[in-house]
């Protein structure tokens, strides 16, 4: 049997499954939603041996067991182990030092189970898999440096909280944009989503710039040919040109998608050398899979931007016919 743990509307998990009951390959899906109750966890010869109980909040009543004996390959696509924590529950006539002593309880067993979270999740990764919760930790500064000690070039790049230090750096670069140093956006109670995109400073939004500032990730603006998306999977690279430079709308970031007038999509082969440094990063980050960004300027040049262990794969494998759902599904 193979589980999944991913998030309840990603599509492109849906079209993996597809497959899997295409091929009557057994699987079981757990979203990052799903209610996890650990029934038991025995460690035995150094093999931890565990049950799940786990239900759906849309399916009330019902519930499956999962027995770690019956997993047979493990596909990390998104999410986490919604792992199920008792609460002491703060009432309203506690007293000051009753609720912090609450407080403080539920902290510790939020630590508890956390540590029970990572040993699953460890053995997981032990068996045939793949992706894994421990690749979502993922620091685009950390993944430069070793693509850049690896050949690869990338954007120079400042990290600062000061105006006068951007200053300095956009005028050594030419122009610079910003973008996040994490994931772009964030969720509030999974209810409200704010994005974010990588914007071009213009000479008109510097005057606004306060003094001091958080930590912002600033860098050189590079004048593109076109964007380049990688899936790789398992040493295979399945890759696709973007040509997103004569659409105003995604001429400083693809993922500005224009709907009406779509960027064209098409294969696209690495050299050689671009494809071994990329394995080679891949390698070192002992990813199994990810979807890589890449940029090449008009000088003929390729810059590593990124590399995303989550990363959205779907638009590239419908526009280019590589069939990646197949192909994952095939992994298994």
């Amino acid at each position: 049997m193979v589980l999944i743990l991913s998030d309840e509307n990603d599509y492109s998990t849906q079209q993996v499954l597809n497959w899997l009951m295409h091929m009557n390959k057994p699987f079981q899906r757990l979203n990052r939603t799903s209610s996890v109750t650990l029934v038991s966890l025995c460690i035995h010869d150094s093999q931890p041996q565990f049950t799940l109980k786990t239900s759906e909040h849309y399916l009330p009543g019902q519930y499956r067991l999962i027995h770690s004996s019956g997993i047979s390959a493990y596909w990390y696509r998104r999410g986490y182990l919604n792992l199920e924590q008792q609460e002491l529950i703060p009432a309203p006539g506690d007293e000051d030092i009753d609720y912090r002593l609450k407080k403080g309880i539920n902290e510790y067993l939020s630590r508890e189970n956390a540590k029970v979270g990572e040993l699953l999740n460890y053995h997981l990764r032990s068996i045939p898999h793949l992706g894994s919760v421990f690749d979502n930790a993922v620091n685009k500064f950390i993944n430069s440096l070793l693509a850049g000690q690896l050949g690869l070039l990338t954007p120079k790049s400042l990290i600062t909280g000061s105006k006068s230090a951007f200053l300095s750096f956009n005028q050594y670069a030419g122009s610079c944009i910003v973008k996040s140093m994490d994931r772009a956006g964030f969720t509030i109670e999974n209810e409200i989503g704010l994005g974010n995109t990588t914007v071009l400073i213009s000479p008109d939004m510097i005057p606004m710039m306060p003094e001091r500032f958080n930590l912002t990730l600033f860098q050189e603006f590079i004048d593109k040919l076109y964007d380049i998306r990688a899936f790789f999977l398992n040493d295979r690279f399945y890759t696709a040109c973007i040509l997103s430079q004569s659409n105003e709308q995604t001429r400083v970031d693809f993922r500005n998608y224009d709907d009406v007038k779509p960027n064209r999509i098409v294969p696209f082969q690495l050299p050689e050398d671009i494809e071994h440094n990329l394995s080679k990063l891949m390698e070192i980050l002992k990813m199994k899979t990810g979807s890589i960004d890449l940029l090449k300027d008009k000088k003929g040049s390729y810059y590593f931007l990124e590399v995303n262990p989550i990363g959205q794969y779907g638009f590239i494998s419908e526009r280019c016919n590589f069939h990646l759902d197949k192909q994952i599904a095939n992994e298994f």
